[in-house]
């Protein structure tokens, strides 16, 4: 679990590196699960969700790493506390996320069958 925790915390960082020079740094930390459960990512289920399922209905991550085996998504919470996906802001060549953006970083094995999900939320 640990490693997990530092895997999150290590791709939002790679994800946040992205933002334009001069932006603070954004705080993170693990969504409780059931921001997850109450919402339309109820869907994502460690050992049961496929990576085509979550392409079908998420659609192009924002992000992938070790070719497909990690998928990021982010996503942004709406007043009513709705989940929605967030396109990048382009700053010239640069590509960034404003602030209160969240990760929602999904780990899949070679079958293509979900392992571990988390959401990250910056603040």
């Amino acid at each position: 679990m640990d490693w997990f925790r530092k895997l999150i915390i290590f791709i939002t960082a790679i994800a946040f590196m992205g933002m334009p020079a001069g932006c603070a740094t954004p705080k993170i930390q693990v969504a409780d699960a059931q921001l997850l459960l109450n919402s339309e990512l109820a869907f994502i289920k460690d050992g049961e969700t496929t990576r085509e399922e979550v392409s079908l209905k998420l659609g192009v991550p924002s992000a992938q790493l070790e070719g497909d085996r990690i998928l990021m998504y982010q996503f942004r919470t709406s007043e009513d506390g709705k989940w929605n996906l967030v396109s990048p802001i382009f700053s010239g060549n640069l590509r960034g996320w404003g602030s209160g953006t969240s990760s929602l970083v999904l780990v899949f094995d070679a079958r293509g069958i979900l392992q571990k999900h988390s959401m990250v939320i910056s603040k």
